[in-house]
């Protein structure tokens, strides 16, 4: 069966398994005693006029596989980009291309502040992901924040900070610490804004392949991966910390 022209596909597959059958007809012949050998030699000149027969038919259902594949995958990429879930994604796209541009616009307003107190913090020393090594400290009203590596006892002196967070989805950025005449920046580590960069081009990408469509394994593979893995991503990103409602009122609430 590795010869059959149904399941090999190289050109001289055709030929070799004509020749198999044609061989096997003869040693069938032979081995049967009540056929007689003229009977034997007229099925050889048989197989001999049919031969190229046998290769054009076996060719032709080489074709019509390949033609039965091609309307399946045909079939798949409809089912793909159309009908409901065709739907889902383009609702997921859309919603991810809103996101995309409000965190684009956070780039470029200025921040607001909010007001917070210092409660502690941890002499645990981690590894980050914008910085190379930061310590949890414990804020009043914004929990456990990781700032970068330095000397913190002026949070004892002064425990008032304030926390800088994007415009519109009012995402943390830093921390602001007044200390007399001196106004000291820590930045934030370990959080969504240290992704921000590799989150907006996630974010974009749905969109972008929205208007790719192609036939191929690679626009099947992304579809997939925006389907299950980018939009319960996004889904989840705008359930913390109510940033849907961020969003809706842009940043107003």
């Amino acid at each position: 069966m590795k010869l059959h022209p149904d399941k090999n596909p190289h050109p001289d597959a055709a030929n070799l398994f004509a020749d198999l059958q044609e061989s096997y007809g003869i040693l069938m012949a032979h081995l049967d005693p009540k056929r007689p050998k003229t009977q034997s030699r007229s099925n050889s000149a048989r197989h001999e006029k049919t031969k190229e027969d046998k290769i054009k038919e076996a060719r032709k259902r080489y074709e019509n596989q390949k033609r039965r594949e091609q309307l399946s995958n045909d079939r798949y990429f409809h089912d793909l980009t159309n009908g409901k879930k065709w739907k889902i994604y383009k609702t997921g796209s859309i919603v991810c291309a809103i996101v995309f541009f409000f965190l684009l616009l956070d780039t470029f307003l200025p921040h607001i502040y909010e007001q917070d107190q210092f409660i502690g913090w941890s002499h645990t020393e981690k590894g980050g992901i914008a910085l190379n090594f930061v310590h949890p400290i414990l804020l009043e009203n914004n929990g456990e924040m990781h700032i970068e590596k330095g000397i913190y006892n002026d949070f004892h002196t002064y425990p008032r900070t304030y926390i800088a967070k994007s415009r519109l989805l009012h995402l943390p950025m830093e921390i602001v610490h007044p200390v007399q005449d001196e106004i000291k920046i820590y930045k934030l580590d370990l959080c969504f804004s240290a992704f921000l960069p590799y989150a907006m081009l996630l974010f974009a990408f749905p969109s972008l392949l929205f208007y790719y469509r192609k036939k191929s394994p690679n626009f099947v593979f992304s579809y997939l991966l925006s389907l299950y893995v980018i939009f319960p991503i996004t889904a989840i990103f705008l359930i913390i910390d109510n940033r849907w409602l961020h969003l809706l009122t842009f940043g107003f609430l």
